[in-house]
């Protein structure tokens, strides 16, 4: 059976359609850009510091935000202090901005798209394979930062004595918000009293939170959502079935035998950008030989870890984003309201 991709490059949007988005949650009109990606979003760069101003709270510290609000450079990490794929990265781009030990990285494409990638001295992750699918993940991030919250219990409090202080810009979701979030627009029926009774132990990383707030919400999925995610990785987290058989996916090398109980995985059969990925990570889903793993960036509490996902099988490799833009992605794809 093909390798079947989860997140298509012929399905990501452009650079005009994702600043139009942007535009669009800003209540503006987008500029007018055409060319290579990189040059066209240099050009309007100064147009959108103006028209896109009002995003600045919801998009909190990524790199749009400071894009727009200025300056792109802030001190630049040496790449000998860089991981391995930034260094390589940086032979083949440039730095597009830079913030302390920080550092973003563009690599023209052939096709007039630009990969983008964050690089630090402790990670390096893709923000999008071009300008148009990095700039539709802001997007996301703001439409996520502005949804609705799980409604918290009132709690007594004591009159003011002091005038309350200004409130906070808001900060883009992550963790449960997100996840809920996400849930609660999945789902037919109003999820928020199940939700907000759904702690997330302390013991819980992002991943482990998403399966048990699944569990929590019951089958409240409809038949022809979870019929279009068939297959797909968030359809088998809905579904609770992650694995197609009971037997266990584990690594091995060529000419094992002890295989009773075992789905093999041969680790030299996957396409190169995927073999780190296996050694390093953890296969939380699979299919005889396609399978699902998650990288863990184990910093702080459990619950601040961000979770990467990717997807692969001897055919086929992609990365799927981080736990939150993976399932915003997957919440617009379907076409939750």
């Amino acid at each position: 059976m093909p390798f079947r991709f989860e997140r298509s490059p012929a399905a990501a949007p452009d650079l005009a359609t994702s600043l139009a988005r942007l535009a669009a949650l800003a209540g503006a009109k987008p500029p007018p850009v055409s060319g290579p990606e990189r040059d066209a979003f240099v050009a309007a760069l100064p147009a959108l510091s103006t028209s896109l101003a009002p995003l600045l709270p919801a998009l909190g510290g990524s790199l749009l935000a400071r894009l727009l609000a200025g300056p792109r450079f802030d001190g630049e990490p040496e790449a000998r202090h860089l991981p391995k794929e930034a260094r390589k990265a940086l032979k083949a781009g440039e730095v597009f901005a830079s913030s302390d030990a920080d550092v973003w990285i563009l690599e023209a494409q052939k096709d007039g798209t630009a990969r983008i990638s964050h690089a630090h001295p402790e990670s390096f992750r893709v923000l999008g394979e071009t300008m148009g699918e990095w700039l539709a993940s802001e997007a996301r991030a703001v439409e996520s930062a502005r949804a609705p919250r799980p409604a918290k219990a009132a709690k007594a409090t004591k009159p003011a004595t002091k005038p309350a202080k200004p409130a906070k810009p808001a900060k883009v979701a992550v963790g449960k918000p997100a996840i809920d979030a996400a849930l609660a627009r999945l789902a037919t029926g109003d999820l928020t009293a199940k939700l907000a009774a759904t702690a997330a132990d302390r013991n819980d990383t992002r991943w482990d939170y998403l399966l048990r707030a699944v569990r929590a919400c019951g089958p409240v999925w409809a038949p022809d959502l979870l019929a279009e995610l068939e297959g797909r990785l968030l359809g088998r987290v809905l579904t609770g079935r992650l694995h197609d058989s009971e037997d266990e996916a584990c690594l091995v090398e060529e000419g094992d035998t002890e295989l009773d109980g075992v789905n093999p995985i041969y680790v030299g059969r996957y396409p190169k950008a995927a073999r780190a990925v296996l050694t390093d990570g953890h296969i939380v889903a699979s299919s005889g030989p396609e399978v699902w793993v998650i990288l863990r960036e184990a910093k702080g509490a459990k619950m601040s870890w961000n979770i990467l996902l990717h997807h692969a099988g001897p055919e086929g490799f992609e990365e799927l984003g981080n736990l939150e833009a993976w399932l915003a992605h997957e919440v617009e794809r379907f076409g939750a309201p």
